[in-house]
């Protein structure tokens, strides 16, 4: 009865030191901000698992932003079972041992301990918020890639005449807007579990998903740190900028501005964009597989090599996914009478899909998301209304086949497939912003 009473009181003291997202810290999280701001060296040591280890390269990657590695203060990462350093000092700590399997920062004099488990050492990320220092490497590629992509993009439109290239400039000077008001932002917590999955990955656990495998590889180049994190996603919202443009038709490709504006507005689609996860990259995938599939050097006309592509594309943004798997049997129906081509697209989909689930048997689940119907009614009014409109109005001269077929039938299975559920709402969306100058465009 006394131990179990001193283990309550104990707690008690504890809960005091909480951080609003779940955090543990003791004594308190002054002693660890002391730790950060200090002088010291560190080492980290990590446990026995793949997610100790894993989670262990984070914080070695994280705390070298700030300090240099040495023997000062070794920094621990586990709990009294995964970690033989932990279980042997941890009586020194004078907590109960149970509070080692919750997302906890135990500052001693010389030691730093790291706790949790694979459930939910993620979140102790929120403890590392307060750091920002990007690498200067890391600051000067992103700035190269950043300005780089920009300009291919403009070279291209400048290249083809028209006013592309002017519109593009004034969405490139938006994105750069957006770029200087935002603030570093840590990593969402409905994505630190995919994110410490990636780090088992990169310390030799076999990955589940293709997206685990994608991220594992990507860390074992890239230290996985929030900056990098952060570069990254930029890079991508400048490219899915550029891609919208393509999207819009040959001979209009101005209108892509219409696609670009409707879809940065959205608080939707821009929520989902603008979160450090994987969003901003499955979007890129998605559009790249789209401008493949919807520019006239590619779609109906377009030999093997252009289709093999396709097929590669609709693979990869599937890794993402799986419901991306649906495109080529739209693309099919859109486009029904080029079959040799057709039947090659598929075959080669099917085929890269059944090499997937083969290696990744984890990957074809499906979480059941919830559909914010008034939220996504309200935003896709806009495009639904122009659409509706222009084809009522105009219907001799509004010409529905090819890509605007193509868009059209895939906003219908979208909407559908997020209304039960199934898929993020914003894709819908997506599809919908990407019809408008489509159908802005049969007028001409």
């Amino acid at each position: 009865m006394k131990r179990a009473l001193t283990a309550v009181l104990l707690l008690l003291l504890f809960i005091p030191s909480v951080s609003a997202m779940g955090v543990h810290y003791y004594p308190n999280r002054q002693a660890f901000e002391a730790f950060l701001s200090s002088n010291s060296t560190y080492t980290v040591i990590p446990g026995k698992s793949y997610w100790s280890k894993g989670w262990a390269h984070y914080v070695d990657s994280k705390l070298a932003l700030v300090k240099k590695r040495g023997k000062g203060v070794r920094v621990l990462v586990g709990n009294v079972k995964d970690n033989p350093e932990i279980a042997r000092l941890w009586n020194k700590t004078g907590l109960p041992s149970s509070l080692s399997f919750l997302p906890s920062i135990v500052v001693l004099n010389d030691t730093v301990i790291i706790t949790g488990t694979e459930d939910n050492i993620y979140l102790t990320e929120r403890a590392f918020a307060s750091l920002w220092n990007p690498p200067a490497n890391s600051v000067a590629i992103f700035g190269v890639m950043l300005l780089g992509i920009f300009l291919l993009f403009f070279i291209s439109f400048a290249s083809a005449g028209g006013h592309t290239a002017k519109f593009f400039t004034l969405a490139g000077a938006l994105v750069f807007t957006w770029l200087a008001l935002s603030k570093p932002s840590p990593i969402p917590e409905g994505f630190g579990p995919l994110f410490l999955k990636g780090l088992e990955v990169w310390a030799g656990a076999k990955p589940e998903t293709p997206l685990e495998a994608l991220l594992g590889k990507a860390f074992s180049i890239i230290p996985p740190v929030e900056e990098n994190l952060w570069f990254a996603h930029w890079i991508l919202v400048m490219t899915v900028a550029g891609l919208l443009f393509y999207t819009a038709p040959r001979r209009g490709r101005e209108l892509g501005f219409i696609a670009f504006g409707l879809a940065f507005t959205s608080p939707l689609f821009r929520g989902a964009i603008s979160s450090l996860d994987v969003s901003a990259l499955a979007v890129t995938a998605l559009l790249i597989t789209l401008v493949i599939a919807v520019n006239p050097a590619f779609s109906p006309e377009s030999g093997s090599f252009h289709v093999i592509l396709m097929a590669l594309a609709t693979v990869f943004a599937s890794i993402f996914n799986p419901l991306f798997l649906l495109i080529p049997l739209v693309f099919v129906a859109a486009f029904p009478k080029r079959v040799k081509r057709n039947a090659l697209y598929l075959i080669l989909v099917v085929a890269g899909a059944i090499a997937l689930a083969v290696e990744f048997p984890g990957w074809l689940g499906f979480p059941h998301m919830r559909f914010p119907a008034l939220e996504f009614a309200k935003e896709s009014a806009l495009p639904v209304l122009v659409i509706v409109y222009l084809w009522a109005v105009w219907k001799k001269r509004f010409r529905m086949k090819g890509p605007t077929t193509f868009l059209t039938l895939l906003s219908v299975v979208f909407i559908i497939l997020s209304s039960a559920g199934l898929c993020a709402a914003y894709y819908a969306y997506l599809f919908l912003t990407l019809l408008v100058p489509r159908a802005v465009h049969s007028l001409y």
